[in-house]
């Protein structure tokens, strides 16, 4: 439902005003997450987190369109590094707040709790009302906080047709087969890592989830975290010397001198090795996570900034994060046989998705350079 329902909000979010859009998504999904803590069935548990994906939706379009608009083109690529920090930071504040809080509801109600009109709740659905309703405060503040900024080199208010975005598309395939092709098969490995790394720990090196904690971090959040600034600056440094394909070159570069690593990374005998290894090389690796989003706003029009970014989330949830963790598991039950060699498949679909990761985006690196250097020499409205 997070990428279901993005496309159609992409097309809205082309047209419509993006802040409000935004902030009526903060309200959905921090009630849909509330909601979620006083389900009293399956279903109801399903329908709750099916909003919370559908508020969620929201996120990529509106926000990548409004920093599009915000900042200058030598800007943007910071913009969307700071940007993704947040995602970064967020997800590790869910591991550490949301244990705490969880540890915090089991000691205080070991046998849950009773809610008014509602009925008998367990402890662990309490830590959803906690962190669910604030957002419902935010988004009055974003409203009130934020405001829309105008569009630059948007010629009209309306929608542009679908078949003028496809034409478009059409017009530039080499450039967006480059980033959504590279984007997905990237995100493949990335999928499978992140449902596997700690399974990994616990098979190979006898960690428990809470010991293999401080392993994940150093591997994934603190590399996740410099990459997104370090990426951004590098490109709008480069972008502003005139180097017209800085986004592609970067990513090709950074996949290039990580693949090695990154792919043999599982293969370490113990997990401190293994984790730095993959940090370093996930420093590199990571970078692809804000070039391309900021890639695509530099050379979108703006009435299909929206639909264009939208489609990210198609490469990394629909098919990175739905194929990777199923590719690995198959490789693991069927190729090997034996649940014993997890590192061995994750060593294998690092290894393929790089590589072929790298080569599809080095296939549209001039195409995009020139695609930069006609979008730069236009003049900017709005």
């Amino acid at each position: 439902f997070y990428v279901l329902f993005g496309l159609p909000i992409a097309r809205l979010a082309d047209r419509a005003n993006r802040r409000n859009i935004l902030a009526a998504g903060i309200g959905v999904w921090s009630i849909m997450t509330a909601l979620g803590g006083v389900a009293q069935n399956f279903w109801h548990l399903f329908v709750a987190r099916m909003g919370v994906g559908v508020g969620e939706a929201t996120i990529a379009p509106t926000a990548h369109s409004i920093l599009a608009d915000s900042l200058p083109p030598e800007k943007l690529s910071r913009g969307f590094g700071i940007f993704n920090m947040g995602a970064v930071l967020g997800g590790a504040l869910a591991f550490i707040v949301g244990g705490a809080l969880l540890a915090w509801a089991g000691k205080a109600y070991p046998n849950g709790l009773e809610i008014p009109l509602v009925g008998s709740i367990f402890s662990w659905q309490l830590v959803f009302i906690i962190v669910g309703l604030p957002g419902v405060l935010l988004a009055f503040l974003f409203m009130l906080m934020v405001k829309e900024p105008p569009r630059h080199n948007a010629t009209s208010e309306e929608t542009m047709p679908l078949s003028e975005i496809i034409g478009f598309m059409k017009q530039h395939k080499r450039v967006f087969i480059a980033i959504y092709g590279g984007l997905a098969l990237i995100q493949i490995s990335a999928g499978g890592l992140a449902a596997w790394m700690p399974a990994l720990m616990e098979r190979k090196y006898g960690l428990a989830p809470d010991a293999a904690a401080p392993y994940l971090v150093m591997s994934l959040i603190v590399p996740g975290l410099l990459s997104s600034f370090a990426s951004g600056w590098a490109a709008d440094k480069m972008l502003a010397r005139g180097t017209k394909d800085a986004h592609l070159k970067l990513i090709v570069w950074s996949l290039a001198l990580s693949a090695i690593p990154f792919s043999i990374a599982p293969l370490m005998p113990t997990a401190t090795l293994q984790a730095g290894i993959f940090g370093i090389s996930y420093f590199f690796v990571f970078m692809q996570m804000i070039l391309c989003p900021s890639a695509l706003q530099l050379i979108s029009p703006s009435r299909m900034r929206a639909v264009l970014g939208s489609l990210v989330m198609v490469c990394t949830v629909l098919i990175g994060h739905g194929s990777g963790p199923t590719v690995v598991a198959l490789i693991t039950d069927f190729g090997f046989a034996d649940e014993s060699k997890l590192d061995q498949s994750l060593f294998i679909v690092c290894a393929v998705c790089v590589t072929l990761s790298t080569l599809v985006f080095a296939s549209g690196r001039k195409a995009f350079g020139e695609m930069m250097e006609n979008t730069q020499n236009a003049p900017r409205v709005g």
